[in-house]
């Protein structure tokens, strides 16, 4: 009885701290006392995108200053350490980064504002924004709020008994990675059934052309962010596109364009496509660009008749870390789900570089891939991805007079407003209030629900990917590199 009672102010507890983390209205928040227009228009706004479902998980909206958000990357940084310039450099950021979102929500609503209202809204932020900033203790503030809550939930662990349901898991993983190293880039399907695509053709950069962007991007901001201009950035995204040679069973195996008809979303496969967004990271003082690269599949198919991983919609990301010098550092890659992470270093610092150790690590480990790996690539990379899984079981070069389909290469937010196909004027995002793929269910939530994952196995949107089922880890994690590999 006293364990019991126990337990439930536990998972109380834990509750509540997941509530205090809901963002102020904007009807109480004391910037806009003596503004009773803008405090109705903003209590209008949040009011109709929560509850016509417009809300986006793009970012961490922060609880004192709703209008800001946000992410792991721009949390990583605090304010004590910071110059006057490299705070405002922050919090401009910090702002983009909520205005983004907030266009996105607005842009998605039923019953839309007004040009007008839209307008008057960007005002009375801005208005808000400015009475915020004139508190003395503001970036005190900042750095408490600013921290990205992680993606587990903890009741659930306690509720599962998470120390010892842990144990099957991680024995399972670890028997699947060890199967997966062992034949990784040992495949011979030469003669099955497969589809090359490839990003369109592009001139070659040389490695002191990336740098030189990459330093640009450093040089043009007080916090020495490798933020590149959108035409530069595109070059790159072109510059290290992966080919894709998908091997295919079926339809399902065949990757193309997300698409929104009357709220029910589809991938139409008549055009291959790959989504693309930037992100950055921290390796051992550098701050480097990272480029993300993600394919949509229709389905994971069954390949049995209890396959509890199969469903509708199936995602992969590839992610390319550039070093300063503008070779590549590190690929890793994960299923959208935030599942099966994958790590493969080709840059000296990192090739020989991880720690001896990590076999000793109690929990989920991404797994390090090196059999085969091109190494310093100069050449475009080809991933080799298997059928119904969809799991990556080689990378090696690209041959470029290879047969293959040229894909198409857009924008990750474009996924975030869908234009609805037979409803002109009208858009939703692909993910929901929580950043999950609501159509993507997968079966082994059902088993896995002690690990604190929300709907394992359900596709994510960028920034809501925990990549350990048995410990605590994100895919946005800045520090993640430096996790597994040492300092050369």
């Amino acid at each position: 009885m006293i364990f019991s009672r126990s337990l439930f102010i536990v998972v109380l507890a834990l509750a509540g701290a997941a509530c205090s983390l809901t963002p102020t209205s904007y009807s109480r928040l004391s910037g806009l006392d003596r503004d009773d227009y803008c405090r109705t228009l903003l209590s209008e706004m949040q009011q109709r995108i929560d509850q016509q479902g417009s809300r986006q998980a793009l970012g961490h909206r922060i609880h004192s200053y709703p209008y800001l958000r946000s992410n792991r990357f721009l949390a990583s940084f605090n304010s004590k350490s910071l110059t006057d310039k490299q705070k405002e450099q922050w919090y401009r950021q910090l702002f983009d980064l909520g205005s983004r979102a907030r266009r996105i929500e607005l842009n998605n609503l039923s019953r839309q504002f007004s040009l007008f209202d839209q307008q008057q809204i960007e005002v009375c932020i801005e208005a808000l924004a400015r009475q915020d900033r004139t508190a003395q203790d503001f970036f005190l503030w900042l750095d408490d709020e600013v921290k990205v809550p992680d993606n587990y939930l903890y009741g659930m662990r306690v509720l599962g008994l998470f120390p010892l349901t842990r144990i099957p898991v991680l024995r399972a993983l670890k028997i699947e990675q060890a199967e997966v190293k062992q034949n990784f880039n040992q495949y011979q399907m030469d003669a099955a059934p497969s589809v090359i695509y490839r990003p369109p053709a592009r001139p070659r950069l040389s490695r002191k052309e990336v740098s030189l962007i990459l330093r640009d991007g450093a040089q043009s901001n007080a916090l020495n962010i490798p933020v590149v201009s959108a035409p530069q950035l595109d070059t790159l995204f072109k510059n290290f596109a992966p080919a894709w040679k998908v091997f295919t069973n079926d339809r399902a195996d065949r990757v193309g364009q997300i698409v929104s008809s009357q709220n029910a979303v589809m991938v139409d496969t008549s055009n291959p496509v790959s989504y693309q967004y930037p992100s950055y990271t921290r390796f051992y003082g550098e701050l480097l660009l990272q480029l993300n690269y993600m394919i949509w599949f229709p389905a994971r198919s069954a390949e049995s008749s209890w396959d509890l991983h199969a469903g509708k919609l199936d995602g992969l990301i590839w992610r390319v870390t550039l070093n300063t010098d503008g070779s590549v550092l590190a690929y890793d890659s994960i299923h959208s789900c935030g599942c099966y992470h994958k790590l493969y270093p080709v840059s000296a610092r990192t090739k020989d570089a991880y720690g001896e150790d990590l076999g000793e690590w109690d929990e989920e480990l991404p797994l390090i891939l090196t059999e085969g790996m091109p190494e310093h690539p100069v050449n475009r990379i080809l991933i080799q991805v298997q059928a119904a899984n969809h799991y990556i079981i080689g990378v090696s070069r690209f041959k470029q007079q290879t047969e293959a389909v040229e894909y198409q290469m857009l924008p990750y937010l474009q996924l975030t407003q869908l234009k609805d196909r037979n409803r002109p004027g009208r858009s939703s995002s692909l993910f929901d209030a929580k950043g999950l793929v609501p159509d993507s269910a997968r079966p082994e939530r059902y088993l896995l629900w002690p690990m604190g994952v929300e709907a394992a196995g359900s596709m994510r949107l960028w920034g809501n990917h925990a990549v350990s089922l048995t410990g605590v880890r994100h895919f946005d994690d800045p520090q993640i590199l430096e996790l597994f590999f040492n300092h050369n």
